[in-house]
């Protein structure tokens, strides 16, 4: 679990430091004071990058030029720390008294979730979203998944550089590491889903109605390296299949749920596959999983509030933003109220 954060220069926050606690913990306070950006930054600390945001320098806090994140947990007993600074100075990642160069080798030391009111994008985005659900559970429950999506990205670069450059001659060896990686990528990435409709079978009597079911069916897409398709690919410079490419359809009542569910029902279908992502996780890594809810309950009515509520507290630790905390929460922390821990 994790049991602190200290933020320095980070978005609105020029400091913020929260202890954490088991259970259900509430941060709350007013829209804009800064609720989501101790989310981002807990992000951040457990899986090297933001869940809003591709850019480090849109959280630095305006007029600074670096930030730094402290992230304290217990693992087996043990208590660490991740210290993540960046800014016009660079990236320096440490674990404890260790500096690394990237942040592969932290990935799995806490497992994390994060629900946002955006998540609809799972149903009504593009592939990459969904292929960005499946890379994140991978990545963190696997140093070979991780290994291979980078080494598969890192020749995928290369080959299309070749490409658009016309240096045919230069594509094999590039293909030969894209079809190895492609693979295992796949073969995990189905073993994957097949896992998380065995964990929706259990999650959609918790947060679904009784007449809505949810699956999930892999819609990969094979690298595809025969005469035709390489000239294809000559043609628009670029790789035309492979696992950057894949996709998977979200089934509701056996149909495509982006046009056959309401906006309550895709809200539903979301939180299921969320707890099935926690699920995966634990099962994969043997661990805990940390869950972050953002703006706790948007757009559900009442029974499905509910729903997320019960669910939510039988979790070990879930961390949520909310205006006023639920009942049930564990331990409250407002940013307005403690002035002290955050300026």
């Amino acid at each position: 679990m994790i049991k602190s954060l200290q933020v320095h220069k980070f978005r609105s926050h020029p400091f913020c430091s929260v202890p954490f606690t088991k259970g259900m913990f509430a941060i709350v306070g007013p829209n804009g004071i800064g609720k989501t950006n101790l989310l981002e930054a807990i992000t951040v600390a457990t899986l090297g990058r933001s869940f809003r945001t591709d850019s480090f320098k849109e959280m630095l806090k305006e007029g600074e030029g670096d930030a730094q994140i402290l992230l304290g947990f217990e693992e087996d007993g043990v208590d660490h720390e991740i210290g993540y600074r960046f800014g016009a100075s660079g990236k320096q990642i440490r674990f404890n008294e260790t500096f690394h160069k990237s942040f592969s080798p932290l990935l799995g030391h806490i497992p994390v979730g994060i629900v946002s009111p955006k998540d609809i994008v799972l149903i009504e985005g593009s592939p990459s979203f969904r292929r960005k659900y499946l890379n994140q559970i991978l990545c963190q429950s696997s140093k070979e998944y991780a290994f291979h999506w980078k080494r598969y990205m890192d020749a995928l670069e290369q080959k299309n550089a070749a490409l658009k450059a016309h240096a045919i001659k230069a594509l094999f060896p590039f293909e030969e590491i894209l079809a190895s990686s492609a693979l295992l990528i796949q073969k995990m990435r189905s073993e994957l889903l097949d896992e998380l409709n065995l964990f929706l079978q259990n999650e959609s009597p918790q947060l679904l109605q009784k007449n809505e079911s949810l699956r999930l069916k892999y819609v990969p897409s094979f690298i595809d390296n025969s005469p035709s398709g390489r000239l294809k690919e000559i043609e628009r410079r670029t790789t035309l299949k492979g696992p950057h490419r894949d996709d998977f359809s979200i089934l509701f009542k056996e149909k495509e749920a982006f046009c056959h569910a309401s906006e309550g029902q895709k809200r539903a279908l979301v939180l299921a596959l969320r707890f099935a992502e926690l699920e995966a996780l634990e099962k994969k890594t043997h661990k805990a999983p940390l869950l972050l809810i953002d703006d706790f309950g948007a757009h559900l009515d009442r029974v499905r509030f509910n729903q997320l509520l019960e669910r939510t507290l039988k979790l070990p630790q879930s961390i949520l933003t909310v205006p006023h905390a639920p009942n049930k929460a564990t331990s409250v922390f407002s940013l307005e109220e403690f002035g002290a821990f955050c300026s």
